[in-house]
């Protein structure tokens, strides 16, 4: 005769399905197989480790249902995403139009921060020479659009504008005929330099892209 406590012990329990788990932990927690890589990043005070179940596996014919099994735990990072674009978004606010082309290019906050620090820092003579030196370098590329070369040049003008070393009209003119192919633009070229007095550089825009 089994008794009722054998009965109950005897009812199988059932096990639920596993599912992501988000533990915290902090870096002087991670095994010590790890801890020289993190040793290079201090600034990774908490960390947060996502240990998946183990339930759809990526292969090449599972990428829309994996993509969505992994975006439900990617709340978090999309918000911290848009907090970095808006925190991106005062910050080219509070910007000059000279110093937002500096930074228009750059994916987060943190770069464009880097970036107008480097700039804005004292001057060093070499960093100066540098630019200038770069600027004599530009000419455009068979790929390039007029538009885009154009604004490779404006960008390192204005760099030197905000370091102090100011270029006349005249100069920048010269810089961009100069990195022209001759031979393609050789009529525009001839019109600009015929010129009573100097052409302007949105006027030669209108010009080279026509």
């Amino acid at each position: 005769m089994v008794s009722e406590q054998g009965s109950a012990n005897s009812t199988p329990e059932i096990t639920p399905p596993p599912s992501p788990t988000i533990t915290p932990h902090s870096s002087a927690n991670i095994s010590s197989a790890m801890d020289t890589n993190f040793a290079a990043h201090t600034h990774l005070k908490d960390m947060t480790i996502v240990s998946f179940p183990t339930t759809l596996k990526l292969t090449s014919t599972t990428y829309l249902g994996w993509k969505t099994q992994v975006e439900a735990l990617l709340q978090d990072y999309q918000n911290c995403i848009q907090q970095d674009r808006l925190l991106f978004g005062a910050l080219i606010g509070s910007l000059s139009p000279q110093m937002v082309s500096l930074v228009t290019n750059d994916p987060c906050s943190h770069d464009a921060w880097k970036i107008l620090a480097n700039t804005c820092a004292p001057p060093s003579h070499g960093h100066i020479k540098q630019l200038q030196y770069r600027l004599k370098q530009i000419t455009k590329t068979p790929n390039q659009t007029i538009t885009e070369y154009m604004q490779s040049i404006k960008v390192v003008v204005d760099e030197l504008e905000i370091l102090g070393k100011n270029l006349d009209q005249e100069n920048i003119i010269d810089i961009i005929i100069k990195g022209l192919d001759q031979s393609a633009y050789k009529s525009i070229v001839d019109v600009v330099y015929a010129r009573d007095y100097p052409i302007s550089f949105n006027e030669l825009h209108e010009k080279l892209i026509n």
